[in-house]
């Protein structure tokens, strides 16, 4: 196989762990065209829904979650995220891993994965 495809199959798999997500506003047309794409493959606003996460806030403070890109603010920075109505669930659970990881270096890229984090389940 080629690089390319290599690549892309490489991406793909990234993308079923990892939900479609932008920086706004650094990334508006980026999040707009992927927006209105899920919103035709989806044929209603009803499944479209995108959490919204303000920058700098943690434990969950300032997140919403909607489906009409009318309600999106672009006076502060926010990372959004394509929601996933069908999460992984752990044992039946919600969960998500939190591992460090140190780069030392991008081009090449080296990095080191600490062999301590921690999972929390919901």
């Amino acid at each position: 196989a080629s690089h390319e495809a290599h690549k892309g199959k490489q991406l793909k798999n990234v993308s079923k762990l990892m939900p479609l997500t932008y920086v706004l506003p650094q990334e508006y047309n980026a999040f707009v065209a992927a927006f209105l794409a899920m919103q035709k493959i989806a044929g209603n606003k009803s499944s479209n829904f995108w959490i919204l996460k303000p920058v700098g806030l943690s434990r969950g403070r300032g997140i919403s979650l909607i489906n009409n890109i009318e309600d999106i603010s672009y006076a502060d920075p926010i990372v959004t995220q394509k929601y996933l109505l069908n999460p992984l669930l752990f044992l039946g659970y919600k969960f998500d891993l939190r591992l460090y990881i140190l780069v030392t270096s991008f081009n090449p890229l080296e990095a080191f994965i600490y062999k301590q984090g921690f999972g929390r389940f919901g």
